[in-house]
């Protein structure tokens, strides 16, 4: 069950990123030919749903691509998460006040406040 975005990052897990990961490893660089390679492939935000601007791949289909990056380099995380932020951009300058609470027997003065003055 592999679509031709799956079998696209196996290719380029296996021709770019395999090849390189030692290299990539001790120097801590990754080339940006990679990432071009992987954008050239249509690979950013793989996870991304459809109407968020992904390919709307099935969850298998994003663990068999993910697996393919993730064995090669450690290019799974920013491949996933491209696109994901991509709704809460429109948020983006807000200003969204928020408060950590402690337990209210320790003694937190702020959880008894009923209005906004913290």
């Amino acid at each position: 069950m592999r679509s031709d975005l799956v079998e696209r990052a196996h290719e380029i897990a296996d021709a770019v990123l395999f090849p390189a990961a030692l290299a990539v490893d001790r120097t801590g660089h990754v080339p940006e030919s990679h990432g071009e390679a992987l954008a050239d492939a249509g690979l950013y935000g793989i996870a991304a749903p459809s109407d968020a601007g992904g390919p709307g791949l099935d969850l298998p289909q994003i663990i068999m691509a993910n697996q393919n990056f993730g064995s090669r380099l450690s290019a799974t995380l920013p491949i996933g998460l491209v696109g994901r932020c991509t709704p809460l951009l429109d948020e983006a300058g807000e200003i969204a006040a928020a408060a950590a609470l402690r337990e209210e027997a320790d003694g937190c003065e702020l959880a008894m406040l009923s209005d906004t003055t913290w």
